[in-house]
């Protein structure tokens, strides 16, 4: 929360120059999260007239937008960035940042300059679980897909601690609705057990995220993460709907979990 506070005064105090959205590394919580950023901070700096003198531009390590969705997905949000006039840079690498000279130095040895900054920083698992035993290399833990259970017996995760391969050698997003139904998965089975029965309840990789595209407006997207070939996910038409969806979806947790 600390970190979205100062994002948001220091674009509402940025009068113009090379605004740069950068993904760090992967895997990080939220495939969706840095285009958002770029979309709203567009749209912001557009309804503050800040906007013709800046330039947007996306640097991130993935081979087009959410590839975890599917390529379809990806074009898509392509297209849209586009539009916008934002500038998306695939499959580029931070070495490191240089906050004094405002530059981002990227693997290829090219020197970015950037007047303001909106980064993703590395994501990692925490010690408990890197130092359990339990974890791959990448310190996330290995689960079975369909009950989260890990290679230790009567010991299962869910959510961001797990590394969940899908088609296309990548790994199911790190997302809120997945921890939520593989959470729901887990305590059926154990409850199962607990009462004598055998556990049946499985995860079946459907989900379903919101797209935040600034001016009221937001895109939403389901489907099948778990499919054989790729991720079949479907794109929904932009609209003020969607975005009011969401704000219904955030009240109805903050309301669930206050």
């Amino acid at each position: 929360m600390e970190g979205a506070v100062t994002a948001g005064v220091a674009l509402d105090r940025f009068e113009g120059g090379r605004l740069a959205v950068v993904v760090s590394r992967l895997p990080y919580k939220c495939p969706a999260a840095p285009y958002e950023a770029a979309f709203l901070a567009e749209a912001l700096l557009r309804r503050r007239g800040a906007r013709d003198g800046t330039t947007i531009d996306i640097y991130t390590p993935e081979p087009y937008p959410m590839p975890t969705a599917g390529p379809i997905l990806g074009d898509a949000l392509t297209t849209m960035l586009a539009a916008r006039g934002i500038a998306l840079h695939p499959g580029r690498s931070v070495e490191r940042i240089d906050s004094t000279a405002g530059e981002l130095i990227l693997t290829d040895g090219e020197h970015v300059g950037y007047d303001l900054l909106l980064g993703v920083p590395p994501h990692r698992a925490p010690e408990v679980l890197r130092s359990s035993g339990l974890a791959a290399e990448n310190g996330f833990l290995p689960v079975d897909r369909e009950n989260m259970a890990t290679a230790a017996e009567h010991v299962f995760a869910v959510g961001d601690a797990t590394a969940i391969p899908i088609a296309g050698g990548k790994f199911l997003p790190k997302a809120g609705l997945f921890a939520e139904a593989e959470a729901d998965v887990v305590a059926a089975n154990i409850a199962a057990e607990l009462t004598g029965r055998s556990p049946s309840a499985r995860f079946d990789g459907k989900g379903a995220c919101f797209v935040e595209l600034g001016d009221g407006k937001a895109a939403f997207a389901a489907g099948d993460f778990y499919d054989a070939e790729a991720p079949k996910i479907r794109l929904r038409r932009p609209g003020r709907h969607w975005h009011l969806a969401k704000v219904g979806f955030e009240k109805y947790w903050m309301s669930r979990w206050p």
